[in-house]
């Protein structure tokens, strides 16, 4: 009765930790695979409704699942969120970090897949958009003979397609960073400035052991 669950969920005064308690329910004890998806499906949705959705747990529910479709389609509504820009593309990075630990390379090699012709998609639309506006302005600038208006029509053409060029850029740079890390080069990058910047060995005591002491396991 996944009525009944969700039904305790949304009487519940905290419903986040709820939740989380369902889930970690769900993974240990359920058996039944077919259930276990539709317990899954039930709790990623509760998660999305809450007064401040938990995207992090609703990939966690999706990776058991294994739709990495979905979880594309949450990164992209991060990196598109255009209320907080800055909130948005953090919380997809963290969760993007999140995924590389958790989930398997052939589940995120789909949803580097499905970012990047996401991307393609949403650049195609937009530059067939910026192609379709010039025409209607330059019928507009036809129809005026005045040099003054001329300029004008060019200045307010030009603002919009460098704008738009900027905000391109933006999004790439943006994207490029979160596939680095889906990828795990940016984690693998960062793992090894921790090394080194907290590496405190005596290189040239280990190169003494290393050339005197020759039956031992450090050689």
């Amino acid at each position: 009765r996944l009525d009944i669950l969700e039904r305790a969920v949304v009487e519940s005064p905290e419903q986040a930790a709820m939740i989380k308690h369902c889930f970690h329910i769900a993974i240990t004890l359920i058996e039944s695979r077919r259930f276990l998806k539709e317990v899954l499906h039930c709790l990623a949705g509760l998660y999305s409704k809450l007064p401040m959705p938990d995207y992090l747990n609703m990939c966690y529910c999706y990776v058991f699942l294994n739709e990495p479709l979905a979880v594309a389609e949450i990164l992209e509504k991060l990196m598109s969120n255009t209320d907080d820009a800055h909130f948005g593309r953090v919380t997809a990075y963290q969760i993007s970090f999140d995924l590389y630990q958790i989930a398997s390379q052939q589940f995120l090699g789909r949803v580097m897949a499905a970012l990047r012709s996401d991307s393609v998609a949403a650049v195609t639309e937009e530059a067939v958009t910026t192609e379709e506006r010039p025409a209607g302005e330059q019928a507009q600038s036809t129809d005026s003979n005045d040099e003054k208006m001329e300029v004008d029509v060019v200045a307010v053409k030009d603002s919009p397609t460098k704008s738009n060029e900027a905000r391109e850029d933006d999004s790439t740079t943006a994207l490029t960073k979160l596939l680095r890390i889906l990828d795990g080069d940016e984690t693998i990058e960062l793992f090894l400035q921790f090394l080194i910047r907290t590496n405190h060995s005596d290189l040239l005591l280990l190169r003494q052991i290393k050339e005197k002491v020759h039956n031992s396991i450090c050689h």
